[in-house]
């Protein structure tokens, strides 16, 4: 996840110096973003990309949007974020962004 559309293509560039495959280059998305795609040296996909609605803490942790969290998957996490959100506290992911 990035913040902005160069921080896409530096993710991307970086990753094909060091011996990524890329899979399709970064671009506006249909949804207002910005992402592209690379395989890692073992064939894994990846995406680089920025998402409207996303937002980060100063130490680069997301943020993730409210209307993401209500159609969470997983009914656990949905259950620890309403909890957290009657706290006053909002769902943030433990993976900081790295560049």
């Amino acid at each position: 996840m990035c913040r902005t559309d160069k921080e896409v293509d530096a993710l991307m560039t970086k990753a094909l110096v060091a011996g990524a495959t890329l899979l399709k280059h970064a671009q506006k998305t249909s949804f207002g973003g910005y992402s592209g795609y690379f395989a890692d040296p073992d064939g894994h996909a990846w995406e680089a990309v920025r998402a409207p609605g996303f937002e980060f803490t100063p130490d680069n942790r997301v943020i993730l949007p409210i209307e993401w969290e209500r159609t969470c998957l997983y009914k656990g996490a949905a259950a620890f974020n309403d909890a957290a959100r009657r706290r006053g506290e909002s769902w943030i992911s433990r993976t900081p962004l790295l560049l």
